[in-house]
């Protein structure tokens, strides 16, 4: 099995600063997960036909918006973020995932 990676998204208003919101989060997320990294920021913008998207990136952080955080937040519901580096999911991806799930 490929490796499974878990992506957490935050959202909050514009107002506020990529890195000020990462910096008060990060202490929580280390105590919570082995390794946590911001890995995407930037813009979502929703779709009068119920589509995501997401752009730009973040000049505090450094980072930019990744081609999967649309798909990412539109099935969050779903698969808790579970991301599989895999493009094929086989039944043992499945049972580890339900396990992390379950966990």
């Amino acid at each position: 099995m490929g490796s499974v990676d878990q992506k957490i998204f935050f959202t909050f208003p514009n107002q506020l600063v990529h890195r000020r919101v990462a910096g008060s989060l990060m202490p929580m997320l280390h105590s919570e997960f082995e390794s946590t990294k911001v890995f995407s920021a930037g813009t979502i913008t929703f779709r009068e036909n119920g589509k995501i998207e997401c752009s730009g990136g973040s000049e505090s952080l450094g980072v930019l918006s990744h081609p999967d955080d649309a798909e990412v937040i539109s099935i969050h519901d779903y698969l808790h973020g579970l991301i599989s580096s895999d493009e094929e999911i086989t039944v043992e991806d499945e049972k580890e995932l339900s396990k992390v799930l379950n966990s």
